[in-house]
């Protein structure tokens, strides 16, 4: 084995050259792609769009209502037991 061959190819600059070609073109790819995936989509018309936002605010209303009462009956908890202030 001569020394050309230890190395990773006879013209070891040639990956370093084409590293930024090969980002390059998988960024075109990858955007091109997303491009071709976004017209696939089928959007929410307004009405469901309004129901989904409407369903969202409610459940963290209630998550928010559910965690506040949860930490008012601990606190009261550990007030009778003399741990908290």
């Amino acid at each position: 084995m001569n020394v050309e061959e230890g190395r990773v190819g006879s013209k070891w600059w040639t990956g370093v050259v084409a590293f930024p070609r090969t980002v390059i073109g998988g960024a075109v790819t990858y955007l091109r792609e997303v491009v071709g995936e976004m017209k696939r989509v089928r959007w929410p018309n307004r009405k469901e769009l309004v129901g989904y936002t409407v369903s969202v605010v409610a459940v963290c209303v209630a998550v928010f209502i559910l965690t506040y009462a949860f930490d008012l009956l601990v606190t009261e908890g550990f007030k009778l037991l003399g741990i908290g202030q």
